[in-house]
């Protein structure tokens, strides 16, 4: 009886958990300049009508952005604007993708020259008054004012980071985030504020899959654990992050890239122009004729390459060009929305 019942708690949640889910990706009409919304049905959600806009959070939030005015609103999947605490400001932006929504629930804004944060109801939770802030994952940002370095969370709540030489500090990965300090070496910072590896590294990159890429003195590059020892030795030219599904990622040791695996070994895959990251087990490649297709984690064709323009795989699905118009495929190749768009952005899964 008793595991009966488990069994219908597993059922129950599950069902509960598939129907609480929503996938949306924004969509740009044929011969259309607007951007609208649209869920993997098929049905669109918001009309397409801005020239501007970005994709949903995981809370189901959105920025649109009126160049004009230069105001961003922030929208819920109804179109529905939301009444924000502060009237005007400026939003987080990425190197070349543009405005950074929300993340981990939070946005970070800029008034004037000062950071802070927007809860998800728009009310300002993080005062207004750094002169950086990180964006938050998993509840924690990194935040600078003046000379003096923090741990944040999502109330606003500051721990003072216990190191003395900081001169720049970045976001949260997997519970650390990288630092450099003033002789430019880098190390890492945990959520309480402490160091966590030392600064003994030339450059290192974000922890993915439990390594994180790191420079040694003579140039060369391998990954460290979250002791700071390395579990790939330098050897490399240039690397990627750590695919978490497939356990590869990208190098380069010569003027090839090929993959690596945890234990340090490359492959190379013959007859493509270029590769690109696994993301969520498959990979990206292009064929000297200039077609898109995707690898398996054995570096064969899964998804045969046959469209002229595609994005890498997000929350199961891709986004893929034929015959110069976008669709949507999943990972068996399979068209879940038809090629009819003149664009089409992730898809992104909405709880």
């Amino acid at each position: 009886m008793k595991k009966l019942t488990l069994l219908a708690v597993s059922i129950i949640t599950f069902a509960f958990n598939s129907l609480a889910q929503t996938y949306v990706f924004q969509f740009r009409p044929w011969e259309s300049n607007e951007w609208g919304y649209m869920n993997i049905k098929g049905e669109v959600v918001i009309e397409p009508q801005r020239r501007k806009c970005y994709d949903f959070s995981e809370e189901g939030l959105a920025l649109v952005y009126y160049s004009k005015q230069n105001h961003y609103d922030i929208i819920n999947l109804n179109g529905d604007v939301l009444d924000m605490e502060p009237e005007k400001f400026i939003v987080k932006e990425g190197f070349g993708y543009g405005a950074q929504g929300y993340s981990s629930g939070m946005l970070i804004i800029r008034i004037k020259k000062r950071w802070g944060a927007l809860d998800k109801n728009g009310k300002v939770v993080v005062p207004v008054k750094y002169d950086f802030i990180s964006n938050f994952i998993y509840g924690y940002a990194t935040a600078r004012l003046k000379d003096t370095y923090y741990v944040i969370d999502s109330i606003g709540s500051e721990i003072l980071i216990h190191e003395e030489d900081i001169t720049k500090i970045s976001k949260f990965s997997e519970g650390l985030t990288l630092y450099t300090n003033n002789k430019e070496l880098a190390g890492f910072i945990n959520e309480q504020g402490d160091v966590a590896i030392p600064a003994k590294f030339e450059k290192v990159g974000y922890f993915n899959a439990g390594v994180a890429w790191a420079r040694s003195s003579d140039g060369l590059i391998g990954y460290i654990n979250k002791n700071g020892d390395w579990v790939i030795e330098p050897k490399f030219l240039a690397v990627s992050d750590f695919d978490p599904v497939s356990g590869l990622a990208m190098a380069r040791v010569d003027e090839v890239w090929g993959y690596i695996n945890k234990e340090g070994e490359i492959s190379y895959v013959e007859n493509v122009k270029k590769i690109y990251d696994y993301t969520e087990g498959l990979a990206m490649a292009v064929t000297p004729d200039g077609l898109f297709g995707f690898l398996d984690e054995n570096q064969h064709w899964i998804i045969k390459p046959r469209f002229d323009a595609a994005r890498e795989f997000k929350n199961r699905y891709a986004a893929v060009r034929e015959n110069g118009k976008w669709g949507i495929i999943d990972k068996s190749g399979n068209w879940v929305i038809e090629p009819m768009f003149s664009g089409i952005k992730n898809v992104m899964k909405i709880n």
